[in-house]
């Protein structure tokens, strides 16, 4: 009788255990489908697993010599699943995901050397084209710039990747590219990221509002973003034709 006891106390706890263990499922919802958001700007990409591992539940598992060699990275995503944002991460920096339950193992992906091409076009709000924007793979090197039309093409692997377009007074954009063997399309429109300052602007020099004794006109910053958004002189010659801005 006295075994018994000892035995059913044993299978209690073991019981207790397990449920301990198992990940939090009050609402039917597995930890990765859990909504998250996150907002960091060049920052170490633990950090960013930090995040979602408070807000959804998830453990990270991955060796310190791979996470050595990951760059720092920029991400923005609101109200996504933890998944979507983890093959977001990954994507960036070349490594692949595997999530059994709450615990997520991330490793250096596997490419087999077959390659597609992906081309589009990058222009800016107005559907002007951008010259020169870097494209890269992730974090990586850059592999293409666009052309004069805005136009760029460049080989990529078949596998899983994450594209990054950046540009000086844009905001970066990151666009996953799924597996496949077939080629991609890929059009872009970049955003200002520029925010106009309350300052007076003449010929010779800018300085700010307060400061300034001299005779001024003001304009809104709605005033100017209807005109030009991307082009400040352009939209101020045409509020004041009386400006005379030299080529």
């Amino acid at each position: 009788m006295k075994r018994n006891k000892i035995l059913f106390k044993r299978f209690c706890l073991l019981l207790l255990t397990m449920l301990w263990l198992m990940p939090s499922a009050s609402n039917g919802a597995k930890p990765a489908e859990t909504n998250v958001s996150v907002d960091f700007k060049s920052v170490p990409v633990a950090t960013v697993l930090y995040s979602i591992q408070k807000q959804a539940g998830l453990s990270f598992v991955y060796s310190t010599e791979l996470a050595a060699k990951w760059p720092k990275i920029t991400i923005q995503a609101k109200q996504k699943s933890a998944e979507d944002v983890i093959s977001q991460v990954t994507g960036m920096i070349g490594c692949s995901y595997q999530i059994k339950g709450n615990i997520v193992t991330i490793t250096q992906q596997q490419v087999s050397g077959k390659e597609r091409i992906v081309k589009g076009r990058v222009s800016d709000e107005e559907g002007e084209p951008l010259v020169g924007v870097p494209i890269s793979i992730g974090e990586g090197t850059v592999a293409a710039v666009t052309d004069a039309d805005g136009y760029y093409s460049f080989k990529i692997p078949v596998e899983r990747i994450v594209l990054k377009y950046s540009y000086v007074g844009m905001d970066t954009q990151y666009i996953p590219v799924a597996a496949g063997t077939s080629d991609q399309t890929q059009n872009v429109t970049m955003h200002s990221s520029i925010q106009l300052e309350d300052v007076v602007v003449n010929g010779f020099f800018t300085r700010q509002k307060q400061t300034f004794t001299g005779s001024a006109k003001s304009y809104k910053a709605e005033e100017i973003l209807q005109i030009s958004p991307n082009n400040l002189f352009k939209a101020l010659s045409t509020l004041d034709p009386a400006m005379t801005i030299t080529q």
